[in-house]
């Protein structure tokens, strides 16, 4: 008979790969009505030529028509997640491994928010409300846990998270996230997340088609196998 501690763990394993088979399902699909499409959009006119700074550029667009699911784009990744829900593979790449061991703690660690009080959440400002998703989203989800932050345009807390859990430290600082120059774009940006990780882009093959056309095929395409493969190998798991 398995003992308490071996039972919990088969417990949230399984609840882990559900976690993962429905957010797979639903980032591949539109048949959830809170689905997200990405939409390219083609530039039509910007600043970008002139000495501006951001919070006086300006850049009008025209949407495409074609709409992208998540997993159109990120194919790859669900690939990955798929194969470790299946036959418990990890990748073989070493910075692949680790990109995915980031999610998986991320997935199941604690992800709740517990403020000391709920309506404080309300009064925080946007720049506040910045801080709080990227010391408890972003940074978890990152390469790297650090990250900048404006010095000029945030109150100085220390290492104090704005949820005010005491036990929640900020893994960033404050500094200078002075980019672009000055004959362009330029000024600062609230938050700078590290990227001590590269990841090299897949290499995709040449195509007549457009860039958009060609990954909007290739991503479809892959995106509905992958769908219809969780189905066939998954239905009662996500049923149950």
């Amino acid at each position: 008979m398995a003992s308490n501690p071996k039972r919990r763990k088969s417990l949230s394993e399984e609840n882990t790969e559900k976690d993962l088979l429905y957010a797979m399902m639903k980032i591949c699909t539109d048949l959830d009505k809170s689905h997200i499409n990405l939409t390219p959009l083609k530039i039509e006119c910007c600043n970008g030529s002139l000495s501006s700074s951001f919070s006086k550029a300006f850049c009008n667009t025209e949407p495409y028509d074609a709409r992208l699911l998540f997993g159109d784009v990120f194919h790859y990744g669900i690939s990955i997640l798929r194969e470790f829900v299946e036959s418990k593979k990890t990748p073989n790449d070493r910075k692949m491994l680790f990109v995915f061991n980031k999610l998986m703690d991320f997935v199941n660690g604690d992800r709740s928010l517990k403020l000391s009080d709920p309506l404080e959440l309300q009064s925080l400002s946007e720049r506040e409300l910045t801080l709080l998703v990227v010391n408890h989203l972003f940074s978890k989800l990152a390469t790297s846990s650090c990250y900048l932050i404006d010095k000029n345009g945030h109150e100085h807390r220390g290492n104090r998270c704005v949820c005010g859990k005491d036990s929640c430290k900020m893994t960033g600082w404050y500094g200078d996230t002075s980019i672009g120059n000055a004959e362009v774009w330029h000024g600062n940006i609230d938050i700078i997340i590290n990227d001590d990780l590269a990841v090299e882009p897949l290499e995709e093959t040449p195509s007549e088609q457009s860039p958009l056309e060609g990954a909007r095929g290739r991503g479809r395409e892959k995106c509905d196998l992958i769908c219809d493969d969780i189905l066939k190998d998954n239905d009662s798991r996500l049923t149950d």
